[in-house]
């Protein structure tokens, strides 16, 4: 399961980020962590396929999105293993489909549809503990 810090939405760009977190878009006091719960990945190739359903303002869908992995290398381990550091998940969603409809009408394309979705996964400390 991931969830998402609604108040860490945006583009790195002040005033478009307050935008972003708004009613118009996501919402962020209504819904101040969005979640995404998988059911399972299916790979084959290098490619992927997250399947499960994701919670934005107002609309939870089943979705099974196609998704590149990028490893982060933390450091060396024992014996100059690699450890890993977690990974970078990408994706894209069409705002649309979760009733994120807002145009500014003067410009046509001002804000496209489809939306670049990046999630930075790092394990948790406990996760890495042998039991």
């Amino acid at each position: 399961m991931a969830t998402i810090k609604g108040a860490s939405i945006g583009p790195g760009i002040a005033d478009r980020g307050e935008h972003l977190r708004t009613a118009d878009f996501f919402d962020a006091k209504k819904i101040p962590t969005p979640t995404f719960q998988s059911t399972r990945i299916e790979g084959k190739d290098g490619l992927y396929v997250m399947h499960g359903t994701l919670t934005l303002p107002g609309v939870s869908k089943g979705v099974a999105r196609p998704f590149a992995v990028t490893l982060r290398k933390l450091g060396e381990g024992k014996k100059g293993t690699t450890v890993n550091g977690g990974f970078i998940l990408r994706t894209t969603l069409n705002r649309r489909d979760y009733g994120m409809v807002w145009e500014r009408r003067a410009v046509a394309d001002f804000v496209g549809d489809e939306t670049e979705v990046e999630i930075d996964a790092t394990p948790m400390p406990t996760l890495l503990t042998p039991r």
